[in-house]
């Protein structure tokens, strides 16, 4: 397969993808992995078969083919395409949780000398590596990661990238317990979304509407939680998986269905047009039903009915296995084990907090292990097992000293409480209300800036101790100090005689630093406005092209239409003219006739019995008559006076003139062309459905059909032509009915 079909071929199977067929998709996919024999057209759908996996969450598979891209990428030996292998193959292993192995494979993409779209890239580089740092609970580098995300988001204008960062940063803060920014971020992700989102793919709006759900209900804003995560049309979460992952018992089971049962028959639970769980399920997006239903599972939890959330966390269990979401597993068995405590099973709580744990520690998740701890510390005090109470607390203190949450400028811990944090640039978290604080008292106080950096470091004080020397320093910055002079000095003692070339050669650098930026963003400012200048004439000459063009279609397409109106019409007119020319020349040539046979005398004669209903048939023998007709009448009919044969009069006939023309008598006439002339017609009566038909005997052809609205008695109409010199032209005949009947 070359390059040209090759290219044909993705595009296809693109298009399938995008309206949601997608295991067609993944079939055209396939084949061109098979047949392709072109290596950028073989990378290009490796690309499309890892977004796809993963959308699905076939993430195993999805490491398989990013595995295969890179090998493609070495063998290309193209910077852009081996940056955007290692990209792939760092995002298969943050979805199955190996989060150091996907650390390492961003910084290889970060350490890569690729041209502009490679470095383009970069964005998506620091969003996969933030997202496997917080997977390891290291926040302070995990938000640096973010806000480098969100740099080069703002600095290429891409939305969508922007869009994924304030989720993640949604997803951190919540895990911080500043639910305040949990809200905002994901909330700012669903502003764009709506703002640039028009062709983007729903998997961005179902994202962020998950994400503030998460917030609405740590913020125990219940049913906007619901409301933003459940979709109108999922309805397997009353089933009770089989397999019994969380290890319920079938005391447990057996209730659960009964009491669904009730609530079905009962109380059925309200429908919510939502939007996050009726997306995910509609794009077959497995990842996220799993995280809706571990979410449901947390509100119900939060509800204190375990009845409705023990399903959920069964059902939201089996997705993450299935697809090896480790991490989430973990989190499923925390809100089991804290059902368990809801009711006081003790023993089933300690063991699902053993698995949650087991996990954790194979993720190197610090922040999983410490809810465990901290969890199993409370059942063991309320057992009062001091031996196990103690090895508890010295593992919570530990994972606190390595997790290292607690305020820079307090002391105090953080995320143990819903409370307002503040970033800094450096990524150093604070308490919001005291870094206000402070800042209002060195505004007032006479204090520098230079008197609130860590001589060390020449930052920002974090976590500032006073020495004895009365000198203050980073308690960060000492011990990495000491650990590295091997001794317990003071490092502005030491740095005293350095201090003022230091800060005159700091105040330089700055002043560099200031006018190179001041240089850099002149240049930056010029080109951007340059660019937008292009790209606003470029707006509007396209807007002009395409009006002249909207409107020339227009006006074409109103000239077609409404040459085809008046076709139709002058057709229509013409029929009209034609109808009457006819009919006048007709009698015009029937006046100039010497004999004119319908103002003539005839004998005519009904049959003696009449008909209201039913199916009638007769047939009549006419011969070589050369004037007859024959058909039906309706009772009464004029007698005496002359009369017009003609449905209007009350008859439905057929008739031959002059030995030659057959005329159906219908206003005005219907000439009748048969290709053989009769001798002996089957008359047909159809009472109830108005029908009158003449069939020729001979060839059993169809010569005439009558339809009309029968109200009154129908009778055999007979006419055997004209009558002269006191003779008929023609003998009538009707045939008797032939029956015949086999004997065996």
């Amino acid at each position: 397969m070359g390059q040209d079909q090759t290219k044909q071929q993705i595009e296809k199977g693109l298009r399938l993808y995008q309206s949601n067929q997608t295991d067609k998709a993944l079939h055209v996919w396939t084949k061109v992995l098979e047949k392709t024999s072109d290596p950028g057209g073989k990378f290009r759908v490796l690309g499309c078969l890892i977004t796809a996996h993963s959308e699905m969450g076939k993430y195993k598979d999805m490491l398989k083919y990013a595995l295969e891209q890179i090998d493609t990428a070495r063998e290309m030996e193209d910077p852009d395409y081996l940056t955007e292998g290692y990209l792939n193959l760092a995002r298969s292993n943050e979805k199955l949780c190996d989060f150091q192995k996907t650390v390492s494979y961003c910084k290889t993409c970060l350490n890569m000398q690729g041209t502009t779209v490679s470095l383009q890239l970069n964005g998506q580089v620091c969003l996969s590596m933030g997202n496997a740092f917080l997977g390891l609970s290291v926040f302070q580098k995990a938000l640096e990661s973010y806000e480098k995300a969100l740099r080069y988001a703002h600095n290429n204008d891409d939305k969508m990238l922007e869009c994924r960062v304030c989720c993640s940063l949604g997803n951190i803060y919540v895990q911080l317990k500043d639910y305040e920014k949990a809200l905002f971020f994901p909330c700012k992700a669903a502003e764009l979304v709506n703002d640039y989102g028009k062709g983007w793919s729903l998997k961005y709006r179902a994202m962020s509407q998950y994400h503030m759900s998460v917030a609405y209900r740590k913020l125990e804003r219940l049913p906007d939680a619901m409301e933003c995560c459940e979709g109108p049309t999922f309805r397997k979460w009353n089933e009770v998986s089989t397999t019994n992952r969380l290890g319920l018992d079938s005391d447990r089971k057996t209730g659960y269905n009964n009491n669904n049962n009730n609530n079905n028959n009962n109380n059925k639970e309200k429908d919510l047009n939502s939007e996050s769980m009726k997306i995910a399920l509609q794009h077959g997006d497995r990842p996220l039903q799993a995280l809706c239903l571990l979410n449901f599972a947390d509100i119900h939890r939060c509800r204190s009915d375990v009845d409705k959330a023990f399903p959920r966390y069964e059902s939201a269990l089996a997705i993450m296995t299935e697809i090896g979401n480790r991490l989430g597993q973990a989190h499923v068995y925390l809100g089991v084990a804290k059902c368990w405590l809801l009711q006081k099973e003790l023993d089933k709580a300690l063991d699902s907090l053993q698995r949650a744990q087991e996990l954790a520690d194979g993720m190197g998740n610090k922040l999983c292990t410490l809810k465990v701890h901290c969890l199993s510390e409370g059942i063991y005090r309320s057992q009062g097992k001091q031996v196990e109470l103690r090895e508890q607390v010295v593992k919570f203190l530990q994972c606190v000293e390595e997790l290292e949450l607690y305020c820079g400028m307090c002391g105090e811990s953080i995320g143990d409480r819903d409370q307002k944090l503040q970033a800094l640039p450096c990524s150093h978290i604070f308490h919001l209300n005291l870094l206000e604080h402070f800042y209002l008292m060195a505004a007032a106080s006479s204090l520098s800036k230079e008197d609130l950096l860590c001589p060390r470091w020449s930052e920002i004080y974090y976590f500032p101790i006073l020495l004895k020397c009365g000198h203050n320093v980073c308690r960060v910055c000492l011990h990495k100090y000491w650990e590295w002079k091997g001794c317990r000095e003071c490092p502005s003692e030491i740095s005293t005689m350095l201090e003022s070339l230091k800060k005159k050669l700091k105040t330089l650098n700055k002043t560099k630093n200031q006018w190179e930026e001041t240089k850099t963003y002149i240049q930056t400012q010029a080109y951007q406005n340059e660019n937008m200048i292009k790209k606003e004439f470029e707006k509007l000459h396209q807007f002009l092209q395409e009006e002249e063009k909207t409107r020339l279609k227009v006006l074409k397409q109103e000239q077609e239409i409404k040459t085809q109106v008046m076709c139709v019409k002058l057709e229509n007119i013409q029929d009209q003219i034609d109808t009457p020319s006819s009919t006048i020349s007709d009698v015009e040539m029937a006046l100039g006739e010497k004999d004119l046979p319908f103002l003539q005398p005839c004998v005519c004669a009904l049959g003696a019995t009449g008909f209201t209903s039913g199916k009638q048939a007769w047939t009549v023998e006419v011969g070589e008559g050369k004037d007859w007709y024959i058909g039906v009448a309706r009772e009464p009919i004029k007698r005496k006076n002359a009369i017009f044969l003609n449905p209007t009069e009350g008859f439905w006939v057929i008739g031959l003139c002059n030995r030659d023309s057959f005329w159906g008598q219908t206003s005005p006439r219907t000439k009748l062309v048969l290709k053989q002339k009769p001798k002996r017609i089957i008359v047909q009566l159809d009472c109830d459905k108005g029908k009158v038909a003449f069939i020729n005997a001979d060839d059993l052809t169809m010569i005439h059909t009558f339809k009309d609205r029968f109200t009154e008695r129908i009778f055999p109409y007979f006419s055997p032509g004209l009558y002269e010199e006191g003779k008929n032209s023609i003998q009538l005949t009707i045939c008797p009915l032939s029956i015949i009947v086999d004997v065996e």
